[in-house]
């Protein structure tokens, strides 16, 4: 009896080892729901690449299992097979529940790629990048619970609805492109160093977003939602180059002790009508091209004095933006002040916007000299240029008295320029053959 079970043992080892010679573990490919079986039941560990796909044309969709198999040490792809991008790849899904680490990259949709479900719950570690590109259009299901350490995470897919998904510990890049999940919390709500970028695009479902990051070198939003910076556990914050558009809101939370920022460029819609900045620090501010019909307003913390590097306000093509004053109304109908001028300004340029003269009341009392006893000395700067949608409401001659104080600029903006002085008001703008003179253009 103990031999017929020692017998029984040995024809199964043989038997095993003819099928695991038989497939190649090192370098991989499945095509097929057979080719799928045959591998998962031949290896636990990849140790090179896998590709999925081509598979078979017009044929029923096709489900892949990998379960059995932990490790590809490589890298896993998806080949369409063919260069002809208007052929429609035949429909597959892919379940892997005992994967648990990519060596490499998992890159699926840099070519027609019909994948409607991606099921990977206990991947943990991807050590390059985790790619689903804009050709997955058709996925609708992606399971990444375990996900936590990957190098750059990039999520597309026009009718993506579900995502599973815990957190992210370790992560370099976050692009997450149009889709309609209705949370991307998962992924931006960690404490995490994002050195390569990070990106939301449309997001049609999604109403807030809580982007708690540590830190990160670029930060681009464009949808309209609301951008709560801070999550629940970073409670500093430094953004390199930030760029939002058609945000519903900017908001500060609360826990969040210190948030900086380089520059800042805002595509203010009407879904918006108060850009405010709620920095510690900030260096440039940049209103650009706003598609709004409603009058926007731009709001700075009272700390902005403060603002250290050399202040530089932009403003370009937004005829609603409203620049007219420093103060404004709050909810009970009191008057507040919702501007406040750094101290350290190296550039200021208006073109196309709501201005008067009020909304440079300190700006032009340190500029005069008139703070000095403060410490606010006057700043110096590179840039003063102002054009005004509403002329007959700002009067130049403030600040063509400052350039003749040797205050502001003393070469002529041209167009394009970053150096110079330039205002157009009221009829009149700098004549640099002999100062102030009628301007032409104003009719």
């Amino acid at each position: 009896m103990i031999w017929r079970v020692e017998q029984s043992l040995i024809v199964g080892l043989v038997l095993f080892t003819r099928t695991a010679l038989a497939t190649n573990c090192t370098t991989a490919s499945v095509a097929s729901e057979s080719d799928a079986e045959t591998l998962r039941q031949s290896c636990q560990v990849i140790t090179g690449d896998l590709t999925i796909g081509p598979f078979a044309q017009n044929t029923s969709t096709i489900n892949l299992n990998l379960d059995g198999i932990t490790t590809v040490k490589g890298n896993i792809k998806h080949d369409f097979g063919s260069s002809e991008f208007w052929i429609e790849e035949t429909p597959f899904t892919l379940t892997w529940s005992t994967l648990t680490k990519i060596g490499g990259s998992l890159v699926f949709g840099d070519d027609v790629c019909n994948m409607h479900n991606l099921t990977l719950p206990n991947l943990t570690t991807v050590g390059g990048s985790f790619s689903m590109g804009i050709w997955c259009s058709n996925l609708t299901y992606l399971d990444i619970t375990s996900l936590e350490y990957v190098g750059d995470l990039e999520i597309s897919g026009k009718n993506l609805k579900t995502l599973r998904h815990t957190k992210l510990s370790n992560a370099t890049g976050l692009w997450i492109y149009d889709n309609l999940l209705d949370s991307v919390d998962s992924l931006f709500n960690n404490p995490l160093n994002i050195t390569a970028g990070a990106e939301i695009e449309t997001l049609p479902n999604v109403k807030n977003v809580t982007i708690g990051l540590r830190s990160v070198d670029r930060l681009n939003v464009y949808s309209n939602l609301t951008v709560i910076l801070g999550g629940s556990s970073a409670t500093e914050m430094s953004l390199g180059s930030v760029e939002l558009a058609d945000l519903t809101g900017l908001q500060r939370s609360s826990s969040l002790e210190k948030l900086t920022a380089n520059n800042i460029t805002v595509e203010p819609s009407g879904s918006m009508p108060e850009i405010y900045l709620p920095f510690d620090d900030l260096r440039l501010v940049y209103i650009k091209e706003g598609s709004y019909s409603d009058v926007v307003t731009l709001r700075l913390p009272p700390k902005a004095v403060n603002w250290t590097g050399g202040f530089e306000l932009s403003v370009y093509e937004s005829p609603g933006l409203n620049l007219s004053s420093m103060y404004g109304v709050d909810d009970q109908g009191n008057s507040v002040q919702t501007w406040y001028w750094p101290t350290n300004v190296s550039s200021v340029g208006i073109y196309n916007a709501i201005i008067a003269n009020s909304f440079f009341d300190t700006f032009v009392a340190q500029q005069n000299g008139s703070m000095n006893a403060t410490g606010d000395t006057p700043s110096t700067l590179s840039y003063f240029s102002l054009e005004a949608t509403n002329r007959s409401h700002l009067d130049c001659t403030t600040f063509n008295n400052l350039q003749k104080m040797n205050r502001l600029p003393q070469t002529e903006a041209t167009f394009a320029s970053t150096t110079g002085y330039y205002c157009e008001s009221r009829g009149l703008h700098w004549d640099w053959w002999g100062g102030e003179s009628e301007n032409l253009r104003v009719v």
